[in-house]
């Protein structure tokens, strides 16, 4: 007589019946992870994003005269961002508010708020102040 090793029909249905069982408790733990990273990724540009662009509108600000400081135009400041981010998915908003709590340093003193949005979900927030060093 001949042995044959071969799986019967019903082996197979029940092989795949317990792959499908535990794909369908690890399939998701997968896709979630994955999420994770994405959004984590995403959060992690946006803050790269808002440190470069704070770094940049602190050194144009550095270099301005006490004129142009206390006169700094909003267009000025937004200039020093442009074509930095590079991904039409992120984009940026700069506010520019005067100091109003000291009268005697209101024009020397300015807040910078940056907010970063990836598709027009906001990521991150951020502040400093410019403050005009007088030599």
């Amino acid at each position: 007589m001949k042995s044959t090793e071969a799986y019967t029909l019903v082996e197979l249905v029940i092989a795949l019946a317990l792959l499908a069982i535990i794909l369908t408790f690890t399939l998701p733990i997968i896709i979630g992870t994955n999420n994770v990273n994405k959004a984590a990724e995403h959060n992690l540009k946006a803050k790269t994003i808002a440190q470069n662009q704070i770094e940049e509108i602190i050194m144009v600000s550095s270099q301005l005269s006490e004129d142009d400081f206390v006169n700094v135009e909003f267009s000025k400041l937004k200039e020093a961002l442009n074509n930095q981010i590079g991904e039409s998915d992120f984009t940026s908003d700069l506010q520019l508010f005067q100091d109003d709590t000291n009268p005697e340093a209101k024009d020397h003193n300015k807040k910078v708020m940056l907010k970063v949005f990836y598709k027009d979900k906001l990521l991150y927030e951020t502040e400093t102040w410019l403050r005009y060093a007088h030599e």
